[in-house]
């Protein structure tokens, strides 16, 4: 309305309130009246998620920049990851939270959400069907919380949930693409400072013929299992926190078919951030540091019949040093991943680590094409990388160098042998932009640069050992 002389404005806004002026005071009354339970629930809160990242990659499944009809294999797209959860007590000392997700990609649904037809208007696009489309629209969590049982600091967590160990090295939440939910329960007491608790889960049903996991009848006492204990201790200074976990995970896997695995990871990680400028002066030390060894069995793993003993572990370590700029943090820092290998597998007695549900985007460059499950094959892993990061304000920038070779560079097989000099190298740059409190923009550009022997174990020295590509960017907003 500024093109409206004062006077005609003020005419303008008049007219309005009075014809409005019923809607306008139940309005005004809506907004003063208390907070209404929801059909008795307290402490509610309704919470949304977004996620939106561009992708472009290329050479991921050839190492070429000039193979295929098409040239090469450089694909684009947009994804996105919707979240809403509402939670609420229910009575005292029991509440629940629940939380729709969905992943999708733009342009994988028919702009029509049906057919534009008055005969045909209650059926869906083909490329829409009603609860059809192409996505994933789930419960990611379904949790009923009995908190302060007994009027002790002890609570139960039962259905659908996340659970984060460490830095999320063996269980982890994979909030870079889609997470990751445990269907079971979790017991665990908080004393404050500490916090110890215990937990049992079904990762893989086998007597339900719904399931993905179904191996048909006869129907048993096969599934697969995940339960153990961890112990959190906390520890703060007048500004610094210190987090050490430890912890004791059992996999049992009752499979019928071969290649089933029942092991036991124990661990201990220790982690100490520095995120305030506060923080770097009183200690401006940082670490990650996690350590896991597992041991157990895997049932006809190369098809004889055998039963292979297993044995492993798996160190992730970084280190950075803030010092202060004005309100910035400066932060050179240095890490190492590894995982050893195992050089013959004529035996019977065999080193390898077998990952079990990891956070897994990042830990071996932004690219993710080295990533930790590459350690069950038998190479293991010897990463080692360094860089820097700056934060000031509502910025953040880091630059990180990666050298990746496999810990064992021959591994035999009966009579045949495979040698891997090196995986290659990498280079990441990511910087993130605080636009709100609860909203991200951020970019990422990574290269890997393969090693000639992985070109030509995985593609016969065919192909050139192009350059990997990651180039990706975004949005992310999140209420709670």
């Amino acid at each position: 309305m500024a093109w409206m002389g004062p006077e005609r404005r003020a005419r303008l806004l008049e007219d309005v309130v009075k014809r409005h002026a019923v809607i306008l005071a139940v309005l005004a009354a809506t907004l003063a009246a208390p907070p209404i339970s929801a059909g008795g629930l307290e402490d509610v809160d309704i919470y949304f998620g977004s996620r939106l990242r561009y992708e472009n990659l290329n050479n991921y499944t050839d190492l070429s920049d000039h193979s295929g009809t098409e040239g090469n294999d450089r694909v684009s797209f947009t994804n996105m990851r919707t979240r809403l959860g509402l939670m609420a007590t229910v009575a005292d000392g029991v509440g629940f939270d629940v939380e729709l997700q969905n992943i999708s990609t733009f342009g994988n649904t028919d702009p029509f959400r049906s057919e534009v037809d008055p005969l045909l208007q209650n059926q869906p696009t083909s490329a829409s069907g009603f609860g059809e489309e192409p996505g994933d629209t789930t419960i990611y969590r379904a949790v009923v919380s009995l908190r302060r049982i007994g009027g002790t600091a002890f609570q139960v967590d039962a259905g659908r949930q996340e659970l984060v160990l460490g830095s999320g090295l063996i269980l982890g939440n994979e909030d870079f693409y889609g997470g990751t939910t445990l269907d079971g329960a979790r017991g665990w007491y908080n004393g404050g400072a500490w916090q110890a608790g215990g937990f049992w889960f079904n990762t893989g049903e086998r007597s339900d013929s719904g399931s993905q996991f179904f191996q048909g009848s006869p129907v048993g006492s096969d599934d697969m299992t995940l339960y153990g204990g961890y112990g959190r201790f906390t520890f703060k200074g007048e500004r610094n926190r210190q987090t050490v976990d430890v912890y004791a995970i059992r996999r049992d896997d009752h499979a019928r078919n071969s290649g089933h695995a029942n092991d036991l990871t124990a661990g201990v990680a220790w982690l100490k951030p520095v995120d305030s400028v506060e923080e770097a002066q009183e200690s401006p030390m940082a670490w990650q540091a996690e350590l896991a060894w597992q041991m157990g069995e895997i049932e006809d793993l190369l098809g004889t019949g055998e039963t292979i003993d297993l044995s492993g572990w798996v160190f992730e370590g970084r280190f950075g040093w803030n010092f202060v700029s004005g309100r910035t943090l400066h932060e050179p820092f240095a890490g190492a991943f590894l995982i050893p290998g195992e050089d013959d597998f004529s035996g019977t007695d065999l080193t390898l680590f077998m990952p079990l549900y990891p956070e897994a985007h990042g830990r071996l460059g932004e690219a993710d094409f080295i990533t930790v499950d590459l350690a069950s094959f038998g190479f293991g892993i010897t990463a080692f990388k360094a860089g820097y990061r700056i934060r000031s304000g509502r910025h953040e920038g880091s630059f990180t160098y990666w050298a990746m070779d496999p810990s064992e560079d021959e591994i035999t097989l009966g009579s045949t042998s495979v040698e891997l000099d090196s995986f290659g190298t990498e280079i990441d740059l990511i910087y993130d932009f605080a636009y709100r409190d609860q909203v991200h923009l951020f970019v990422s550009a990574s290269q890997f640069d393969p090693d000639d022997s992985l070109s030509d174990i995985f593609f016969g020295g065919a192909n050139e050992g192009d350059p990997v590509t990651r180039i990706y960017g975004g949005l992310r907003l999140m209420t709670n």
